[in-house]
């Protein structure tokens, strides 16, 4: 070997003798906080990272995929010169001691030279922060979640050693169909436990959190008021704190009470316990289903002047805006074509009752012979049927809905079928819409038609987010 070469060659070994850590220590690498792509690779030889979730001083939490279970978890990773650290043992020392479907479970604690790892179960679902920002919560929802969350600090606070959560807000709750989780106890203590470092989050932190007073079980039912109020208002706490919410149209007068109580800026004045919270939710709750008992389902009915005119699609609108309304709604195909069969059968999930379920909407397809029975229908308070193409047949049908849609095209090619429909109705109280036209169009088919049509907004069915247009048409309509 030439002298040059064996140069290279030992200038090599002591490279790799220098980095050899690097190799190594793939995983302390990674973890560094430089932004990269993580998509293949691989953490502590079996997990392998989906997405970043949240980025915050410190911490950084992870989507990742367990590579033997194919299951997802998620990873939260704190530097260990980091204050934080220490609480983020607390954390899976707390959490590890509770065994409860609505909390995450620990899956795996780590620790290396440079950060803390901890594991945690993945639970599906949308934050609460993200559902009252998209969508106004009816009373009956509210009162749902707020009794499911009672479950679940009535859990935490009944522990031989009470564990007070402490950072209890909308972006800490997840929403996934029915259920609803209680998330990040990054803050959450042992009632026992002294903390003088400042805990929570601003406006839903107590004021003795602020004072670093003593913290119990109050604590937390300062910050379930708070939320409460969000669901109610869908947006943080804008008044003086300790001032009352006075008479209004988003909630009753007993939950307003309730909130106001939680709200109280003495600890002593606030509910003793979520026990007694909970009997009160519940109290609301069985009065307000009591002063419903005996009333029909409220019928929605939808026809349009021709085919593919977007009678369905309307339809489905109107079954998301009275699913977000009132937390209750079932479509149902009420003609021949079976579009909404079809689709089903591909795509929808079909559940015991025989009633199936797609993009969150209960719906009955059309079968011939098909037997709509009283208690198939009865646990739906609002009942959306769609006609399809109004005819001569179904015309009597469609006018016994207690409100009645009509779904009509403007342009020259389908004035006719319009008119047709019109004559059908003739002095009937129907709502007429026009889909795909432009405002421009719809003051022509006022000349044309000689009555009031409203315009369907250009929007997907899923109207995601308070400021759809549809959903302020039919807020307005209904």
């Amino acid at each position: 070997m030439t002298r040059k070469l064996r140069k290279l060659f030992f200038l090599f070994i002591l490279m790799r003798k220098h980095y050899a850590h690097e190799f190594i220590s793939l995983n302390d690498h990674l973890f560094s906080g430089r932004k990269e792509s993580m998509q293949n690779d691989l953490w502590f030889g079996k997990y392998r990272i989906q997405k970043e979730l949240k980025r915050h001083e410190d911490t950084i939490v992870y989507l990742a995929e367990h590579i033997s279970l194919h299951s997802l978890c998620i990873l939260k990773k704190i530097d260990k010169k980091s204050p934080l650290c220490k609480g983020l043992y607390q954390e899976a020392k707390i959490l590890s001691s509770l065994h409860h479907a609505s909390i995450p479970c620990v899956f795996d604690f780590i620790e290396t030279e440079n950060f803390t790892c901890l594991i945690l179960q993945y639970l599906p679902g949308k934050t609460l922060l993200s559902v009252c920002q998209s969508i106004e919560l009816s009373e009956k929802l509210i009162l749902s979640y707020a009794i499911l969350l009672c479950d679940i600090l009535k859990y935490l606070h009944s522990q031989k050693q009470p564990v007070l959560h402490l950072d209890i807000k909308p972006s800490n709750l997840l929403i996934s169909e029915s259920e609803l989780y209680l998330i990040d106890f990054g803050n959450a203590i042992r009632k026992s436990d002294i903390r003088k470092d400042f805990l929570g989050t601003k406006w839903f932190a107590p004021p003795e959190q602020y004072e670093q007073s003593i913290l119990d079980e109050r604590s937390d039912i300062y910050a379930f008021g708070m939320v409460l109020y969000y669901m109610v208002f869908g947006q943080e706490y804008t008044r003086r704190k300790g001032e009352n919410i006075e008479e209004n149209n988003r909630c009753s007068k007993e939950l307003s009470a309730v909130i106001n109580r939680c709200l109280m800026l003495k600890k002593t004045i606030r509910y003793s316990s979520i026990v007694e919270i909970k009997k009160r939710l519940l109290q609301i709750q069985q009065k307000q289903n009591k002063t419903g008992e005996g009333k029909s389902a409220a019928i929605y009915t939808v026809s349009g002047s021709q085919r593919h005119i977007g009678c369905t699609h309307f339809a489905m609108k109107l079954c998301k805006f009275l699913k977000f309304q009132y937390g209750n709604c079932l479509y149902i195909e009420s003609n021949p074509t079976c579009a909404v069969r079809d689709m089903l059968t591909e795509n929808g999930r079909l559940n015991s009752d025989g009633i199936y379920e797609y993009e969150g909407i209960p719906m009955l397809p059309f079968y011939e012979g098909r037997i709509l029975s009283d208690e198939m229908l009865s646990k739906y308070k609002h009942i959306v049927y769609d006609y399809g193409v109004l005819s001569e047949e179904n015309r009597e049908g469609f006018l016994k809905g207690k409100h009645c849609f009509s779904v009509v095209g403007a342009k020259d090619w389908e004035l006719t079928n319009s008119k047709q429909q019109l004559i059908l109705l003739r002095n009937s109280k129907v709502i007429y819409l026009a889909n795909f036209i432009t405002t421009k169009e719809q003051a022509k088919l006022l000349r044309t038609m000689n009555l009031q049509i409203e315009r369907l907004p250009y929007e997907s069915y899923t109207l995601t987010g308070k400021t759809s247009e549809t959903m302020k048409l039919l807020r307005d309509i209904l």
